[in-house]
């Protein structure tokens, strides 16, 4: 089993646009779950599935789906959805777009254990004129401690859509990505019960704050004022350039 980090990240932009929303995780404690179809990698949360089986547990599968999304068949009617349907299996293209057919129904945050990645700042925080959260996994509180490690590898994995376990399905589908994305150290909270939408977290997680290098000092006085409103208040920080590398250094300022 993997340890959690100390303290997982989350990068922000802050602009006329997304103030309220900033607005709203400082003053109650909201975070927003979008749904994996809205991410900016169109690789993420696609990997194909393997969809090798015979008739026999392609019935049993149909059975099981039919049982629970359209319960109100008559018997002669179920048998002869499933019939239908397990005969078509045997031509993958009834899946096309599975699992991208179920993504608007699951809800993922996003994190990090890199505070002081250049290239995150530039990405999702607007140039590091944006901020970044930090907060404290607890054993006391699931919120961030049910939160799972990404990870990266150069070819799809192809988990079988009848035979793999729902969690190697969901390895390979939510918490794989390619490589290139490795330097994130990304993990994931996954809400398959609620979905996308707004989530309260509890108020004593959110430990600090950090102010992009860049941050306009308009941004900087609400972020400041917002953070020492809250109780217990979390440490606010100024990410400013390194003298002589290409980095930054992260630095207690109240």
């Amino acid at each position: 089993m993997v340890n959690n980090p100390s303290f997982f990240y989350k990068f922000y932009s802050i602009n006329s646009k997304n103030e309220i929303s900033i607005k709203r995780i400082l003053t109650h404690n909201e975070l927003y779950f979008p749904s994996p179809k809205h991410f900016n990698d169109p690789f993420d949360s696609k990997n194909p599935l393997s969809y090798d089986g015979d008739i026999v547990e392609w019935k049993k599968y149909f059975r099981k789906q039919i049982d629970k999304y359209i319960p109100n068949l008559t018997a002669e009617q179920k048998q002869t959805k499933i019939k239908e349907l397990a005969q078509k299996a045997q031509n993958n293209s009834i899946f096309d777009n599975f699992p991208n057919s179920h993504m608007d129904e699951i809800g993922v945050f996003c994190m990090t254990e890199k505070k002081d990645n250049i290239l995150m700042w530039s990405h999702y925080a607007d140039g590091h004129k944006g901020i970044c959260l930090e907060f404290q996994p607890i054993p006391t509180s699931p919120f961030f401690v049910i939160a799972q490690e990404m990870n990266y590898e150069y070819k799809y994995s192809k988990p079988n859509m009848l035979r793999s376990t729902k969690d190697e399905k969901m390895l390979a589908v939510l918490l794989t990505k390619s490589k290139d994305w490795e330097y994130e150290k990304e993990w994931r909270i996954i809400n398959h019960d609620n979905g996308p939408g707004i989530y309260k977290f509890p108020t004593e997680l959110l430990t600090g704050v950090i102010l992009g290098c860049s941050i306009v000092e308009k941004f900087k006085n609400l972020i400041i004022n917002l953070a020492l409103s809250r109780n217990p208040k979390p440490k606010i920080y100024q990410a400013k350039k390194k003298k002589d590398d290409f980095g930054l250094d992260i630095i207690e300022v109240k």
